[in-house]
């Protein structure tokens, strides 16, 4: 059972004839994003090639193939992934420059059952990110569009996820969010940017109340104006911010 959910009034149109493909083992294209489960068990990796793997982390060997919906030429293309805490679950998000096909997707990482969905229009998914308690999932989108997050309705059952859009995206970027990551705590959440180095938001009011409004606390703007920021993380303890 999929749940698919459009933030508009389009959804996305997946195709309904089988498109057949070898199964080399391994990605024969670019990997464009990577994570890992917080214990160290499974690294995930998204490619162009439109698979994400599921590897063991301890002996390198591939455990799962995860296959969002495909079509024809880009559509299909995965641009980011990011694995649950716990490594339950997994999300990915396509990436390419192709309108009113790119979406988000949850993915069991245990058997690769496709979770739930949602269309992001026009949007391209560059980043994405799990909050430490796995109940909701920030996504950095491309072009201007800024950062969105959803909830993770369901609870245990994961037949029945949900991906549902919570407080307002902050559209005030001049660029796309390839980086966003939250704090151990889950307390604070940032985003990497050009233009914009990092933006800092306190996450302690998001979700609680529907009218919540997602406004960066903090901003430090690049030193050099030159910087095109990639990738952001936390330290473990939440004290230091990474910028690649």
């Amino acid at each position: 059972m999929v749940a698919c959910v459009g933030t508009g009034s389009a959804t996305a149109q997946w195709p309904t004839e089988p498109i057949l493909r070898i199964d080399s083992g391994t990605h024969i294209a670019a990997i464009r994003g990577i994570d890992a489960d917080r214990a160290g068990r499974w690294i995930v990796t998204a490619s162009s090639d439109k698979t994400v793997r599921v590897w063991n982390a301890q002996t390198g060997t591939p455990e799962q193939v995860l296959r969002p919906p495909v079509g024809e030429g880009q559509a299909g293309e995965v641009g980011s992934v990011a694995i649950s805490r716990d490594g339950q679950l997994v999300a990915c998000g396509e990436d390419t420059i192709l309108k009113d096909v790119n979406s988000v997707y949850l993915f069991s990482r245990v058997d690769g059952r496709m979770l739930a969905a949602v269309h992001l229009e026009s949007a391209a998914a560059v980043s994405v990110a799990f909050s430490p308690d796995g109940r909701m999932l920030a996504v950095g989108l491309g072009g201007m569009d800024g950062v969105r997050l959803f909830a993770i309705r369901g609870g245990g059952d994961p037949q029945m996820r949900r991906l549902v859009p919570i407080a307002s995206d902050d559209k005030d970027y001049s660029e796309s969010v390839p980086g966003v990551d939250f704090s151990p705590d889950g307390r604070w959440m940032v985003t990497a940017s050009g233009g914009d180095m990092v933006r800092l938001y306190d996450m302690s009011g998001i979700g609680r109340t529907p009218a919540a409004s997602l406004a960066p606390a903090i901003v430090r703007p690049s030193p050099d104006g030159g910087m095109m920021p990639r990738s952001v993380r936390f330290s473990p303890d939440g004290t230091r911010i990474a910028i690649g």
